[in-house]
C-alpha cells in the first residue's frame, strides 16, 4: 500500500545523515528513512510491485508517513 506522506533525505558521504536517520526513526511517526533502493534494485526500470510494496512497508510508520535517505548520484530521482 502507497503510504500517505513521504520524503526523501539526499545526502553524501559522511554528512551525518545516518543520525539524522536514527533520529527520524526514533520518532515513531516520521518514517524509517533508509537506503531501501541502495544495494538492492539498481535499475528503476527493473523494480516490480511486490519489492516496492515491500520497501513502502518497511520505510513507513503506522501514521502512514515513509522516509527513504538516497545519494546524488542515485538513479532513482525520476521514480518517485
Amino acid at each position: 500500500m502507497r503510504p500517505a506522506q513521504s520524503y526523501t533525505i539526499w545526502f553524501s558521504q559522511r554528512t551525518g545523515s545516518t543520525l539524522l536517520n536514527y533520529a527520524l526513526f526514533s520518532t515513531g511517526v516520521a518514517g524509517d528513512p533508509g537506503e531501501w533502493l541502495h544495494y538492492s534494485q539498481r535499475d528503476p526500470e527493473t523494480i516490480s510491485k511486490e519489492v516496492m510494496e515491500q520497501i513502502w512497508k518497511e520505510g513507513t510508520t503506522p501514521n502512514g508517513v515513509f522516509g527513504l535517505k538516497t545519494s546524488f548520484d542515485s538513479r532513482w530521482i525520476d521514480s518517485f
